[in-house]
């Protein structure tokens, strides 16, 4: 790939393990944003969540995307739908079947050992809509919409090329993302399906194997 301009992060199993930055990792990001380095974060997470267990990432991040790639988040105040919200219906279906279900500004969310009900409702709604799993986790969004074409439209607004870009992640919702990076990178706990299609895998886990990338990319070792 070109030289790196911009690294991009899932966030859970990819940057914490609990839920919360370590000091370490915390240094790290600081540590590549200072060297020059555009850092976006690309999470599954609402907005609002994210916040609730990581309150600093806006100053820690260049560039947010939110909801597996729904919303843009551009620095202090601006947040921007990528995408019109799933159709309310599916919510309503969903909890009616007793399931239990997040709805965001753009996605449905529910438990992944649910697939075939929501494939159900979805079939019965004619819904244009893509499952997405991550983990235990399921979410609906809008067909367009995923990690690459969140990840595409944060570049594209700090005026990088998706060549320039090292991805990393660690379960399948990342897949896309890491595919349109110049560099998709896998953490050593990664789900096989994403360790199987990137170009690297980390010998360490998550923040433990982010914080020696980071350091790699900011001593100019990596290649």
């Amino acid at each position: 790939m070109t030289a790196p301009l911009v690294i991009a992060f899932d966030y859970d199993a990819t940057l914490t393990h609990t839920g919360r930055l370590s000091p370490e990792v915390t240094r790290a990001l600081e540590q590549a944003r200072a060297a020059g380095f555009g850092l976006v974060l690309v999470t599954g997470r609402q907005l609002w969540d994210l916040e609730r267990v990581c309150p600093e990432a806006r100053s820690l991040f260049d560039r947010m995307v939110a909801e597996n790639g729904a919303v843009l988040i551009r620095g202090e105040s601006s947040s921007l739908r990528l995408a019109e919200r799933v159709d309310p219906r599916l919510a309503q279906a969903l909890d009616a079947r007793g399931l239990a279900v997040a709805e965001g500004e753009v996605l449905v969310a529910t438990e992944a050992r649910w697939l075939s009900v929501v494939e159900q409702e979805v079939a019965r709604l004619g819904l244009d809509v893509r499952l997405v799993r991550n983990r235990a986790s399921l979410m609906v969004l809008p067909a367009s919409v995923s990690k690459a074409s969140g990840l595409s439209h944060a570049v594209a607004s700090l005026g990088v090329e998706l060549a320039q870009v090292v991805a990393v992640g660690d379960a399948e919702n990342d897949r896309e993302m890491l595919e349109v990076a110049g560099l998709g990178i896998a953490v050593a706990d990664a789900v096989e399906e994403l360790k199987a299609v990137a170009d690297r895998v980390l010998a360490l886990p998550d923040g433990e194997g982010v914080v020696a990338l980071l350091d790699e990319l900011v001593a100019g070792r990596f290649g």
